[in-house]
């Protein structure tokens, strides 16, 4: 069984019982021996304060180590990172620089924040046709929030004409997945257009 096995079973108590502990010891193991999992779980721990104090800039510091390794998670944390400065001085140009990395490999959820990025003009210039093409990409890879972003731009005209069907089918298809802001936005949709009842003479 591997370091990094031995250190999930260690924190899960699968079979061998709960030893917080012990199970960072081995999760240090393996990620001095290289194990880019290891380092992303560190990165997580220090970021949520398990088994450790938390501590941004550790927490920052392992999830580059695990993105530098190629790891799409730990990638797209390491974007939050420069995104809200945690644990490094904020940097919009390395934010988009590291979401992009794990987007164009395709990570939907990464497609998802390049388009973010776009809309609000995070690093790179604001362009609405980019955003929606990095949310359809997303989109259509099944990603519930580029779903629910990409309906948003349908209904609002931003990148596209405003269709109002478009918007729906796509938050329709975020809502039945599980999406709440989509569900919300149905909902929406639905009181605005469903017929009034006639008043009473």
């Amino acid at each position: 069984m591997s370091q990094y096995n031995v250190s999930v079973r260690l924190n899960a108590g699968c079979g061998i019982g709960v030893d917080g502990a012990e199970s960072l010891v081995w999760l240090r193991r393996s990620a001095d021996a290289g194990c880019a999992e290891a380092h992303f779980r560190l990165g997580v721990w220090y970021r949520d304060g398990v088994h450790v104090t938390v501590d941004a800039v550790k927490s920052m510091q392992y999830f580059l180590r695990a993105a530098e390794a190629g790891l799409f998670k730990a990638q797209i944390c390491l974007g939050h990172c420069y995104r809200n400065g945690l644990g490094v001085e904020a940097n919009p140009s390395q934010s988009i620089a590291w979401f992009r990395r794990a987007a164009e490999a395709g990570d939907a959820s990464a497609q998802t924040a390049v388009g973010y990025c776009y809309i609000e003009g995070l690093g790179v210039e604001s362009d609405l046709a980019q955003a929606v093409a990095w949310f359809r990409r997303a989109a259509e890879a099944g990603h519930t929030y580029g779903q629910n972003a990409l309906g948003e731009c349908y209904l609002r005209g931003r990148g596209v004409v405003p269709d109002t069907a478009q918007a729906a089918a796509w938050f329709r298809r975020a809502a039945e997945a599980g999406h709440l802001g989509a569900q919300r936005m149905l909902d929406v949709m639905c009181t605005q257009t469903a017929p009034q009842a006639p008043a009473d003479d």
